[in-house]
């Protein structure tokens, strides 16, 4: 939810910004599609139902993540001229350094305390087959999912590193690409 708001925030920035969203349409991005698929392929399994295979639908989410991943990667690599792609292959990169040795995205708990998120009942609901709550045998805790982003509950979130370097990454892939950056170059 927080990658719609950021790509939503980077369209309504573009206008005042000096940058048109018809210059957006005619970028030359390369295999731009590649984008939303490898974000559908990563998100699917999470949306199916926990109660079809709790046990399975763990690793079934690890495995479509990692894939959604290398083909965000591809896209981005193909398009390496722009500097917003460059980023959201790092915060891709950042997140896959944590969630392979994890098998998943640690979150840290006191991040969900900190949004009001308390009991580990309540804690491991508000999760998703791909996230696990942190505990002392975290890999490379630093990179998971500890920054609480307040506000409303729809965009109420935890986010990693690379969830921001990903935002920003798109951001200015928006603005870059709705040419709102060329006037400060």
């Amino acid at each position: 939810m927080a990658l719609l708001g950021v790509l939503l925030f980077a369209i309504l920035l573009a206008g005042p910004m000096g940058g048109r969203l018809s210059h957006l349409a005619k970028a030359r991005f390369r295999y731009e599609l590649l984008l939303p698929l490898g974000f559908l392929v990563q998100i699917i399994p999470s949306a199916l139902s926990a109660s079809l295979m709790r046990g399975d639908l763990g690793r079934v989410t690890l495995v479509s993540w990692l894939a959604g991943s290398l083909v965000l990667v591809m896209a981005c690599i193909l398009n390496w001229e722009y500097v917003g792609f460059r980023l959201a292959a790092l915060g891709v990169a950042l997140n896959a350094l944590v969630i392979i040795p994890n098998k998943g995205m640690p979150v840290s708990v006191a991040a969900l305390n900190h949004m009001g998120v308390t009991g580990t009942e309540q804690q491991v609901e508000a999760l998703t087959p791909l996230y696990h709550l942190g505990n002392a045998e975290t890999v490379l805790e630093v990179l998971g999912d500890v920054l609480p982003v307040p506000g409303p509950p729809l965009i109420q979130s935890v986010v990693s590193l690379g969830d921001l370097v990903l935002m920003v990454g798109i951001a200015v892939v928006v603005l870059d690409g709705a040419k709102a950056l060329a006037r400060r170059r």
